[in-house]
Parts: C-alpha cells; sequence; structure tokens
C-alpha cells in the first residue's frame, strides 16, 4: 500500500500519532498553522462501525473501510504475492490455485472461530466505553493453532476469557448483546470487525503453515520442490508486505481530492 507509487506526482510525510488520541491531539495542535489540504489525517476504524456511537469526522481525515490498515494488507492476493516471491513460484504455476482456495477455507474458519469474541468485545465497550476493554495482552497462540494449510484448531474459548474478565453482575447483559451484534457482524466483511492485530497473527501464521505444506507434499511446476525462504513473523507483517498491497480507491480519491497538486504530510 504505497501511495507514493499510487500518486507519484505528490510527496508524502508520514507522522505516527500513536492512535486516535494522539490524532486528536495533533490535529488541534497544527489547525490553521498550515494551509487546510496540506495536512490529512489517517486513523483506524476499529469498532467505531458496530458502538451505536455517532462518529462524525471532518474532511481532512480518513477513516479505514476495515478495522484498521493491517486489514487492506491481509488479502489473498497480497499472499500470493508474497508466496511467488519467496518460494519462487511463477504466477501460472498451478499449485497457486489450491493455495487460493486453502486461503479463503482457512479465513472463513478463522472469521467463525472470531465472530463470538469480537462481538464480546464490541458488547463490553458500549456498556463500558471503549477505552474499557484492551486487547493487547491477548496472546491468540493460546486459543487458536494453525497445524496444516487444511485445519485451525479452537485450543480455548477466547469469549469466554473475555467474559471472566468482565464483573460478573455484568456477564449475563453482555452476553445478550453480543448475540445481536453476533448477527450484524456475520453479515459483514470479517476485516471490518477482526482486530488487525489479531488478523494479521492468522496470516502470519497462516502464511507459515502453507509454506511447510509445499515444501513437504508439492513440486513446482518445473519438477522441483518448493522452499519457502520466508518464516513471517507477525512483527514484520506492514513492513514485509506493503509493497505488494495495492492503494484502496477510496483512499486515493481522498489524497486526490485532498492534495489538489501540493504535497500533503499525512498525520496516522
Amino acid at each position: 500500500m504505497t501511495l507514493q507509487r499510487g500518486l507519484p506526482q505528490n510527496e508524502f510525510n508520514f507522522i505516527p500519532c500513536n492512535g486516535k488520541p494522539g490524532v486528536y491531539y495533533v490535529r488541534d495542535r497544527v489547525k490553521g498553522s498550515y494551509p487546510n489540504n496540506r495536512v490529512s489525517f489517517v486513523v483506524d476504524a476499529d469498532h467505531d462501525r458496530f458502538l451505536g456511537w455517532d462518529q462524525r469526522w471532518a474532511a481532512d481525515v480518513f477513516v479505514t473501510d476495515y478495522y484498521s490498515v493491517e486489514s487492506y494488507i491481509a488479502s489473498i492476493d497480497v499472499f500470493v504475492a508474497c508466496l511467488k516471491q519467496h518460494a519462487g513460484l511463477q504466477a501460472n504455476d498451478p499449485v497457486l490455485e489450491s493455495v487460493r482456495t486453502w486461503y479463503e477455507l482457512s479465513e472463513r474458519q478463522f472469521a467463525e472461530a472470531m465472530v463470538r469474541p469480537m462481538a464480546i468485545a464490541i458488547a463490553w465497550r458500549r456498556i463500558h466505553g471503549g477505552d474499557s476493554l484492551h486487547l493487547d495482552t491477548i496472546a491468540l497462540h493460546n486459543f487458536i493453532r494453525i497445524p496444516d494449510a487444511h485445519e485451525l484448531i479452537v485450543l480455548a474459548a477466547l469469549d469466554e476469557h473475555l467474559l471472566e474478565m468482565a464483573d460478573e453482575a455484568r456477564r449475563e447483559e453482555i452476553r445478550k448483546i453480543a448475540d445481536v451484534i453476533e448477527v450484524k457482524l456475520r453479515a459483514r466483511n470479517c476485516k471490518c470487525w477482526i482486530r488487525g492485530k489479531f488478523l494479521s497473527w492468522w496470516f502470519s501464521h497462516y502464511f507459515n503453515s502453507v509454506a511447510k505444506k509445499l515444501a513437504r507434499e508439492f513440486r513446482d511446476q518445473n519438477n522441483l520442490d518448493i522452499q519457502c525462504g520466508l518464516t513471517m513473523g507477525q512483527k514484520q507483517f506492514i513492513a514485509l508486505l506493503t509493497h505488494h498491497a495495492g492503494v484502496p480507491k477510496r483512499l486515493r480519491l481522498f489524497f486526490e481530492r485532498r492534495l489538489g497538486g501540493s504535497n500533503s504530510v499525512a498525520l496516522v
């Protein structure tokens, strides 16, 4: 997702603001100091669209279509592009069709494993506020394992783990609200509601499982062993894969409208 490549006539400087509070703070500080079209802001949607709160941003702020920036990158096309690069596969290698099928299956399995926990998280935040539940301490490997390209195993119930963190008196209320939310989540693209860091965890671990399966069981179209030179780590996710992802249409249109031929500083 390289804006410079998508809008080559413009120059971009990205300044991390450490989340929405940082964006609020910096936006207030620079307001009036720069021409309006030179400074733009990009924020993750997170679960805001499901919390039932009025979320209004000005024209200088872009809110992601999915949960976060990571959600754009976690796609089958990026997965295949990375596999071609690091396993030396040609674009027309028949094995890549199998990879696409496996990916779609595993993505559905992961979405099924995550829909109830995410509904619980959203219900919790509806009751207690957006900053009341922090998921950074959740280590998904304690709850999910991906031993093979065809298999995703749920080791423990993440939804129940989250409920145990809530006051016992509010747990039944959270469950009832989550029942309604879960129906709504199932009707949406899972990338809108699966936490970006959870999605990147699945993507990275699934990539490694597929690479191992190809090495064990397949040969490329030239009848050579398939050896992937990359073991993907979640911390590498954005840096490793950004150049494989195209610029989302709505983001490109946002900057085209904002820039009007001038340079811009984008604050993320």
